[in-house]
């Protein structure tokens, strides 16, 4: 951590080391980590300069970028909180000043909110739409799959002779879809 105890992007880089590689060559997934996640959004919070490069489309072809100061925007929400709790604004403008750090202790409080809202708005039949980069658009849902119940065979190893049957029910449950396709702005199609 830098001296100033103030988390920093370049403080928590070392904890999202490369990933490493399958055989196929994809890379690994990691776990998720709730302090990780912390750390990264307390740095993201404490650099007044992070910004976030968004696109905007049309036809398929890209128009527009605009830079999304993302710690910026955050520090706005909380200065407007604290105005209408009745800070005054003067001393309020003090959350907007590079010398103000946030904490990994007070950022951890943002995941169950975070969370929770993303997940009660998709369970509504919504798509939450993640913010389009120059290589990626994406959205995430929630899907409804109805109780199941299946037949299969056991077989063994070793002469894959058939040991049993099995039967496995699953009582209706919800899980979470993915729409993430190359972007049109992406691709170009030739004819060849």
């Amino acid at each position: 951590m830098s001296k100033s105890n103030k988390v920093r992007l370049e403080d928590v880089a070392d904890l999202f080391v490369a990933p490493k590689k399958s055989k196929n060559g994809k890379s690994v997934k990691q776990r998720f980590n709730k302090k990780k996640f912390s750390m990264l959004c307390t740095a993201l919070a404490n650099d007044v300069n992070f910004t976030e490069t968004i696109i905007k489309t049309s036809n398929g072809k890209i128009v527009d970028t605009e830079e999304i100061l993302v710690s910026k925007q955050f520090r706005k929400f909380c200065k407007l909180i604290c105005e209408r709790m009745g800070v005054d604004k003067h001393d309020s403008e003090k959350i907007m000043s590079e010398e103000f750090a946030f904490t990994p202790s007070e950022m951890k409080l943002l995941y169950e909110p975070m969370a929770a809202a993303i997940q009660e708005f998709i369970s509504r039949d919504q798509y939450f739409e993640f913010l389009p980069t120059k290589n990626f658009k994406g959205s995430i849902f929630m899907d409804e799959v109805p109780e199941s119940e299946t037949v299969s065979e056991v077989f063994s190893p070793k002469d894959r002779k058939s040991l049993s049957k099995r039967k496995t029910n699953k009582q209706a449950y919800t899980k979470l879809g993915v729409k993430s396709t190359c972007p049109s702005y992406c691709k170009e199609t030739t004819k060849v």
